[in-house]
């Protein structure tokens, strides 16, 4: 299966035990090797230059190791994964993948 960008922005992500982590908000993409190395998740639907200004909002980074499933509906990853301390989140490119 193949997802777009634009059906992977904004997935819901749930843990194992089916705690609704947030919303894939950005990606980090290896363009060495052309695959994605970090999902960022927060709890709302925001576009990452918004999420930029707003101070508190918790970003996690999941790992592609870390995902269980993913398909249309949503993604769903192990329950450890890494809180992102400083609030920074990479803004999408404007090249299509």
């Amino acid at each position: 299966m193949r997802l777009t960008d634009k059906q992977l922005i904004n997935l819901p992500v749930y843990t194992e035990i089916d705690v609704l982590l947030g919303y894939v908000v950005s990606l980090e993409i290896d363009i060495d090797h052309q695959t994605i190395t970090k999902y960022f998740i927060a709890k709302h639907k925001l576009v990452p230059e918004v999420l930029r200004s707003l101070v508190g909002v918790s970003v996690y980074e999941v790992a592609p190791s870390q995902i269980i499933s993913i398909n249309t509906d949503k993604m769903i990853v192990q329950d450890t994964f890494t809180r992102v301390k400083a609030m920074v989140v990479p803004a999408l490119s404007a090249q299509p993948l």
